[in-house]
């Protein structure tokens, strides 16, 4: 049987493809830094004034995360979940074609079982998930425990940081009224009150930063529920 071998991986297609991609890499990627540099530079120094020891700890848990998160973050994109590497069978028997196999007319040769054509990534996905446009890159076979690993991370470090924030943005933004409806509001929309002059920058930029962090712990926790149960169900 002849043998068709598709061309080999280039720099670019680990880039994202699109501007949307694009935006929302740089999003996730300056939105991790930000919160990372924010709680070990200004909120963990003052919930834990004077303690060494603690700011150590919270330090360390805060780089533990760091790293995972973009570690898991390169894997994904650097990781080809595509057929581009694969050896495939020009000819497909009927035996093949019960068994999944199939004719991808965009990318011109013949699909594996459960592999997908991705439109924003411009060929068939092994096993393919979702295109994650955080990522710039399809979610698929070799690739899906790092987006795993990275929205658990994700996850898990919005959530310390909400934690973290309770302790910093209300007591220190709102003055001894501390948490109220008028306060919640200027806490949800930061920028608006900021540009009504209710609040100041340094008020908005934190509430900003902590709203971020909120919606981040509910995305990902969604996520991790419904991607788990997908795993569980073989879908």
């Amino acid at each position: 049987m002849r043998q068709m071998i598709l061309p080999r991986v280039s720099l670019d297609d680990f880039l994202p493809k699109s501007s949307s991609d694009t935006f929302s890499f740089l999003f996730l990627l300056f939105s991790v830094i930000i919160t990372f540099a924010f709680e070990l530079t200004t909120v963990v120094p003052y919930v834990h004034n004077g303690s060494i020891s603690a700011q150590l700890i919270h330090s360390l848990a805060g780089c533990y995360l760091l790293h995972n998160i973009l570690l898991s973050l390169y894997f994904i994109i650097c990781t080809d979940t595509s057929i581009r590497s694969l050896i495939l069978p020009s000819i497909l028997t009927s035996q093949d074609k019960n068994n999944g196999w199939r004719f991808c007319h965009v990318c011109e040769s013949n699909a594996p079982p459960r592999s997908f054509h991705c439109n924003a990534c411009g060929i068939c996905i092994l096993r393919r998930d979702h295109h994650c446009t955080f990522a710039g890159k399809c979610i698929g076979y070799k690739n899906h425990r790092y987006f795993f690993s990275l929205v658990f991370h994700i996850c898990i470090g919005c959530l310390y940081s909400v934690i973290l924030n309770q302790f910093y943005v209300w007591p220190v933004h709102f003055g001894p009224i501390g948490f109220s409806f008028k306060s919640f509001l200027h806490h949800t929309f930061p920028i608006i009150f900021y540009a009504l002059g209710y609040i100041s920058l340094s008020t908005a930029t934190h509430c900003f930063i902590s709203l971020i962090d909120w919606c981040g712990f509910f995305f990902t926790l969604g996520l991790l529920i419904y991607h788990i149960t997908n795993a569980i169900n073989n879908q």
